[in-house]
């Protein structure tokens, strides 16, 4: 059973490579979509910080 295995893989000489690099190309963007989500969350949450402890500390708004 191998050996039909492998002469099939000869025979027409194909393999994954192709799908290899769409998925390593696709795992890329995803992780850099994700890594643009969280810095995007962060400066939410410290411009958040930022206006409470203003409005907290100085009972105004200081921009």
């Amino acid at each position: 059973m191998a050996l039909i295995g492998v002469i099939q893989w000869f025979t027409p000489k194909l393999n994954n490579g192709l799908l290899e690099g769409l998925n390593s190309d696709f795992q890329a963007a995803k992780r850099k979509a994700l890594w643009r989500l969280f810095m995007l969350q962060q400066k939410v949450k410290a411009e958040r910080a930022i206006y409470t402890n203003c409005l907290v500390r100085f009972s105004k708004i200081c921009w």
